[in-house]
């Protein structure tokens, strides 16, 4: 197998790998398992597919939804573009047309997330645009890429050996654990440079999450080693938790002691 994953690591069959992770490990259930999030992170927002949305949101309490969902399906979307499409492009029977087709689907999504974006931090270009409708086109389109992709993943268990499988079981895992956090509908994605575009995507995504104090699931705020200053308040305050990790608050003598 051509080394087309972010990382790998050399497996060998037989019966000595069952501790751990199974061998039996499909890239079906990979994907099914990494779909939960996705969905619920679509259902969070609105109700099932077609149905108006789930329940009436605050200004903050819906941005901070927003954000939440454009980060966990442009992150799964990512994840499956630089990881599986490469794979499926060279394994399997009619994969680069198969590829193609979802990528175009994938550039669908992406572009209706950056709509949304807009529409909820006042783009000139998606201000006078219905949210409700731009989020009911979404989960449409969501389920579809889902369907597509657990075809391919079942396509892809048919086709590979289980220690391919298994190193891009763990590719994908790597790739998730630090995914962009917003939609690239208008990045360039060569095919021989996915793994660039997608650390670049997330370095720099990363770097405005924090510029924008931008709540991102999955991510627990960083301890701090000293005590914030007035600039670190001003500037990283919502990016961290203020009791220094080495040194916990004490507590006041009492008086007359």
């Amino acid at each position: 197998m051509r080394a087309h994953v972010l990382r790998s690591r050399h497996h060998q069959d037989g019966p000595g790998d069952g501790a751990g992770e199974p061998l039996s490990a499909s890239l079906s259930d990979m994907i099914e398992r990494a779909h939960f999030a996705v969905m619920a992170s679509v259902g969070s927002t609105t109700g099932p597919v077609g149905k108006s949305p789930a329940r009436p949101m605050d200004g903050h309490e819906a941005e901070d939804m927003y954000d939440a969902e454009v980060a966990t399906v442009g992150g799964h979307l990512a994840a499956v573009e630089a990881v599986l499409f490469p794979v499926a492009r060279h394994r399997l029977p009619g994969g680069r047309g198969m590829v193609a087709e979802q990528q175009r689907l994938t550039r669908r999504i992406e572009r209706l997330m950056r709509l949304i974006e807009g529409r909820c931090y006042g783009d000139v270009h998606a201000i006078d645009m219905k949210v409700d409708q731009l989020q009911r086109d979404l989960a449409q389109l969501v389920d579809f890429s889902r369907q597509s992709e657990q075809e391919m993943a079942r396509r892809l268990d048919a086709t590979l050996t289980t220690a391919e499988r298994l190193a891009v079981i763990e590719s994908f895992a790597a790739a998730m654990a630090h995914p962009p956090t917003r939609a690239h509908p208008y990045v360039p994605h060569w095919r021989g440079l996915a793994r660039l575009v997608f650390r670049a995507c997330s370095l720099w995504d990363r770097a405005l999450d924090v510029m924008d104090n931008r709540k991102v699931p999955g991510e627990e705020p960083r301890r701090r080693r000293k005590t914030l200053t007035l600039w670190d308040r001003y500037v990283l305050a919502p990016s961290f938790d203020e009791a220094p990790s080495d040194h916990p608050p004490q507590r006041p003598p009492e008086s007359g002691t």
